[in-house]
């Protein structure tokens, strides 16, 4: 374990549950009232964080990063599966702890996914390969122990999958059914589904869309299903945390090396849209459809693992371009199937496979990159459309 001294911790006030939540101006931010048109909303053009460096001290070297979150004081944890360490910076970007190594014991991580800030200085730690949820010290790193499962279950955002789209919101929501109009609004965009959606406490739900649209851009709808803003990435950015102020996350420069930014968001007027309470209690309502074909999802999906085999023995990485895979080329996708293969690296991909025609789904994670939370890990995993 490697911990720095520990006088340049900033204590922390405040429980940090949701992806709400998280530090910059207290402001409001505005959408598209009266317009079918989104407004467009805009990142600062400097970062106001920027946590990595090319080469030089390894505890600011970051590989393979599955999560970055502020905690309510500013810091900022950060899982960094390449070293299988936590580590806690502070709000100017100054290592304040760093601790963890490969293993299966105390303390020690397998395949890093997920951090939740649970308090003053409590991180809950997520390790989907262990299935394990640990808790750390965020002041210097001290392994607590693990939490139970039920506890768990109150404190962490939940995920649901519902014809093709990923769903995550605050841990105390019952159910989907706050997304219904989003939901319907993103259905008959079957050529650019998002990768997520995420809900904030203030009822904003931020879409990321497919890895093909660019630039990356996150699109933000109110609880009836209007999209009020559009709001353009940083080519190479992936965020992690997002509030009404700020986007957090991963950035990947030109030479593939991971820096953790934050940048505050430019918009202008209140939110106005209808807050969670008038939300809670929907239905999310599944139409009438056929049942799916989900063996034949499966093992096409099956085919697409054995073909980024093929293609990693002779270029030593994964693709996200289908193109690239020649064992695909003959392969027969059930009718209304769509792939797409979301993240790719020298150490693992993700993807997924779409019926466009009733919203069944299989979606596969492996090596470096962690399954969405609900769904079975380092596996093949299939819904059909009539299960949110």
């Amino acid at each position: 374990m490697k911990n720095p001294s520990k006088s340049a911790v900033i204590p922390a006030t405040l429980l940090l549950l949701t992806l709400a939540s998280g530090c910059g101006a207290d402001r409001d931010l505005g959408g598209a009232t009266g317009s079918e048109t989104p407004e467009p909303w805009a990142l600062a053009s400097a970062p106001t964080l920027h946590i990595g460096v090319v080469s030089g001290d390894e505890t600011y070297q970051l590989h393979d990063v599955r999560d970055a979150q502020r905690l309510t004081d500013g810091r900022i944890a950060v899982a960094n599966q390449g070293s299988r360490e936590v580590r806690v910076y502070t709000a100017d970007g100054q290592l304040v702890s760093a601790s963890g190594e490969d293993g299966d014991g105390p303390g020690q991580w397998r395949a890093l996914s997920r951090v939740h800030p649970l308090g003053e200085d409590t991180l809950l730690v997520v390790d989907h390969r262990l299935g394990r949820h640990g808790l750390v010290d965020a002041s210097d790193g001290t392994y607590m122990g693990t939490l139970d499962s039920a506890r768990v279950e109150r404190v962490v955002p939940k995920t649901w999958h519902h014809r093709g789209l990923f769903l995550e919101a605050p841990a105390d929501l019952d159910g989907p059914g706050v997304f219904g109009p989003v939901v319907e609004a993103l259905a008959i965009e079957s050529a650019a589904a998002p990768t997520f959606a995420r809900l904030d406490a203030e009822g904003r739900v931020w879409v990321l869309g497919a890895p093909s649209v660019t630039p990356p851009t996150l699109r933000v709808f109110d609880l009836d299903g209007r999209e009020r803003a559009n709001l353009p990435l940083p080519r190479g950015f992936r965020p992690t945390q997002i509030d009404r102020a700020e986007v957090l996350g991963v950035w990947r420069d030109s030479l593939e090396v991971e820096h953790v930014r934050a940048y505050s968001i430019v918009a202008s007027g209140p939110w106005t849209g209808p807050s969670m309470e008038a939300a809670i209690g929907r239905g999310l309502e599944l139409e009438a459809v056929a049942d799916a074909d989900l063996p034949g999802l499966n093992g096409a999906f099956r085919a697409l693992a054995t073909a980024q085999e093929i293609h990693y023995s002779t270029q030593a990485s994964y693709t996200t371009d289908l193109a690239r895979l020649s064992a695909l080329r003959d392969l027969e996708l059930p009718t209304g199937a769509r792939v797409d293969v979301l993240e790719a690296s020298p150490t693992g991909w993700r993807g997924r496979m779409v019926d466009t025609t009733n919203g069944a789904g299989c979606t596969l994670s492996f090596g470096a990159f962690p399954p969405v939370e609900g769904l079975a890990a380092g596996g093949l995993s299939c819904w059909n459309a009539r299960t949110p």
